[in-house]
Parts: C-alpha cells; sequence; structure tokens
C-alpha cells in the first residue's frame, strides 16, 4: 500500500454511509461532521487537512438529477461551495468527498476524493461508467508515460473519445491540471507538536496532531502540478495523484464526476492506490 492514510479516509467514509444513507434530515454539512469525527477517532492521521479552506480541509458536496451545476464546482476553495445544511434528496443525489488529512507515520498526505451517485438516473450511471472507464485507459497506459506533459495529453485525448472533458484548475499554479505531487509534511513543517505514541493511543483531540496554517501553505506552494507544461519526472518515485474532474461535453446535465487516485513508480512499474473505485463500484455505478 503506497499511501496507507486513504485506507482510513475511505473506511470512514463506508462506514459513514452505511450509518446515514437513505435517512431524512441528512445534509452535507451532517455528512462532512460525521465523517470528520470517524477518522480522528482512528488516531492515525490529522484530526484536519492541509487543503483549507474549505474548513478541516475536506468537502461534501451534493447536487439532484435537475439541478447538476451545483457539482460544477471551479475550486473547493469557493465559500458558495461549502457544505450546506440542506437535506439531501438521496433518490437523486450524486454526491462527491474530498479529505485531505496528513498521516502521521510517513507525513504523506491522504488525499482521497470520489463521486457516488445514489439515484437510478441511466443516463446519469452511463455518464459515471464512461467517467471512470476513461480513467481505468489510463492507469493501463501508465508505464508508457514518464514526464508529466505526456500523462496530461493522454488523458485529456481518453476524455475527449468518450465525449468528456475533466482538467482541475489551480490558482496555485494558475493553469490546469490533471494532478499533483503528494509532498511530506512533518512537525517542523507545519504540524503542531505531539507524540505520535500518545495520539495513537488515546486519539483525543487535545492529544492529536493538526495541520496549522503554515503547513498548509507549505503544502500548497510545494505540490509540483501534472500540467501541459510539467516536466516533473514521473520515473523519480515521488508520490502523485490523478485526479480529472469529468464533465460531459455532450450534455450539461451530467453532474462532474471527480475522481482521485495516487500513483508511484517503483522500480519497473506504477502502483497505483485505486481506493475511490471502491465506493462507486459498491453502490453498482461500476
Amino acid at each position: 500500500m503506497i499511501n496507507p492514510g486513504r485506507t482510513i479516509v475511505v473506511d470512514s467514509l463506508r462506514k459513514v454511509l452505511k450509518e446515514l444513507h437513505g435517512k431524512d434530515s441528512v445534509s452535507e454539512h451532517r455528512l462532512k461532521h460525521a465523517w470528520l469525527e470517524e477518522i480522528r477517532g482512528n488516531g492515525n492521521l490529522t484530526v484536519n487537512g492541509w487543503y483549507s479552506p474549505p474548513s478541516a480541509g475536506m468537502a461534501v458536496l451534493s447536487c439532484q438529477d435537475d439541478t447538476p451545476e451545483r457539482s460544477h464546482f471551479q475550486s473547493f476553495r469557493d465559500p458558495q461551495f461549502f457544505a450546506s445544511s440542506d437535506s439531501i434528496d438521496w433518490s437523486s443525489s450524486s454526491i462527491i468527498f474530498y479529505a485531505s488529512n496528513i498521516d502521521l507515520d510517513s507525513g504523506l498526505p491522504a488525499d482521497f476524493a470520489t463521486t457516488v451517485y445514489f439515484g437510478n438516473n441511466k443516463s446519469i450511471r452511463r455518464h459515471f461508467r464512461d467517467s471512470f472507464g476513461a480513467c481505468s485507459t489510463l492507469l493501463s497506459e501508465l508505464d508508457n508515460v514518464q514526464v508529466g506533459q505526456e500523462l496530461y495529453g493522454r488523458m485529456e485525448d481518453i476524455l475527449a473519445a468518450r465525449g468528456l472533458t475533466g482538467r482541475t484548475w489551480s490558482s496555485t499554479d494558475n493553469d490546469y491540471n490533471f494532478g499533483h505531487t503528494l509532498p511530506r509534511l512533518n512537525a517542523a513543517q507545519g504540524l503542531s507538536s505531539a507524540c505520535h505514541k500518545r495520539v495513537r493511543t488515546d486519539p483525543s483531540p487535545a492529544l492529536s496532531a493538526a495541520v496549522t496554517d503554515f503547513g498548509a501553505e507549505s503544502m500548497r506552494t510545494a505540490r509540483k502540478f501534472l500540467s501541459r507544461q510539467s516536466e516533473l519526472d514521473l520515473l523519480s518515485g515521488v508520490q502523485f495523484t490523478i485526479e480529472p474532474q469529468c464533465i460531459s461535453l455532450l450534455d450539461e446535465k451530467m453532474p462532474k464526476v471527480m475522481i482521485h487516485y495516487v500513483a508511484q513508480h517503483n522500480t519497473s512499474s506504477f502502483d497505483v492506490c485505486r481506493s475511490c473505485d471502491e465506493l462507486p463500484r459498491e453502490y453498482g455505478l461500476l
């Protein structure tokens, strides 16, 4: 496992969805809070994420079949896309989940995002299959790319062939991309001081480590983006994300499908953490 923190994050989300899916009066805000509390209960991750705002470095963003525009955000940092207190209609809801907590042992961001559709619209379900299918195609060809700009170009071509686009805008890089490196963070670089043994034996908020504002800024600026101009050597062993935000070019009524893989080259090939596939598969989307 190249990024064990992501397992904690997705397992925590699985527990929360098992408890709250289908219930009345469940909002984005309630889902986000329950997910955060589940993550904090583990003790191996920071109590917040580095990508802030939004609060706690996490986002839960839903839309309904007839209101896909709420999913078409440019940045989670925009207040209009912060978690809402409005109740979710599970019968036609698509929800984007994102968390950016830091693994305390490795210092690696456990960055995780996925999108799950809970409704029965056949066109939307097909859109999800196309989006995840495009990513599977890229991952099957990953050993053929060596630098960031090659990955960018291949991802763009694969998406276009399926009638999709999926570039991510970054205000940090002032450019579009399909992912970025995952720099490591430690106490000296921006984690509040805490003994890791005490964190794991007593994961109370008072003892758990948090990402400071300095740490969040360090993470934000240290990333190298996989843009059209990127000369990043993907064979160097650095961990990086592959995170398209898939939008249909053929039907504007389709919701955005945000998908978030982590990859790392080891010896002769790439290892890929595909935890973002797990929940969509469990809900019959793949």
